[in-house]
C-alpha cells in the first residue's frame, strides 16, 4: 500500500510552511493518489479482511501461533495464500 502512504505524507506536509506554488503541487498530488486509492478500494481495505476473517473463522488477529489448532493453522495459511494472490 505504496498510495496509503504517500497520501499520510502528503498530509502531514500541509503542517509545514510552504508557498502557494508548493501548495497547490501538493494539492494536486494528493487529488491524484486519492483518486488512485478511490479505484482501488483501498480505504476499505481493512473492513474487507475483518469480513474475511470472520467468515473463515481464523482466530483473532495477534493469536499465538503455537496455540492455534491444527485446522486454524491451515485456514490461517489459506488466508495468506489468497490474500497475497489477490493483493489484498
Amino acid at each position: 500500500m505504496d498510495l496509503l502512504k504517500e497520501f499520510e505524507h502528503i498530509s502531514e506536509q500541509f503542517a509545514e510552511p510552504m508557498d502557494d506554488a508548493k501548495m497547490n503541487k501538493l494539492l494536486e498530488r494528493q487529488g491524484e493518489v486519492q483518486e488512485n486509492l478511490d479505484q482501488l478500494g483501498a480505504w476499505e481495505v481493512d473492513q474487507k479482511l475483518a469480513m474475511a476473517m470472520d467468515a473463515l473463522r481464523l482466530p483473532p488477529e495477534g493469536a499465538e501461533v503455537g496455540v492455534l489448532s491444527g485446522g486454524e493453522k491451515r485456514r490461517v495459511g489459506s488466508a495468506g495464500c489468497f490474500c497475497r494472490s489477490r493483493m489484498c
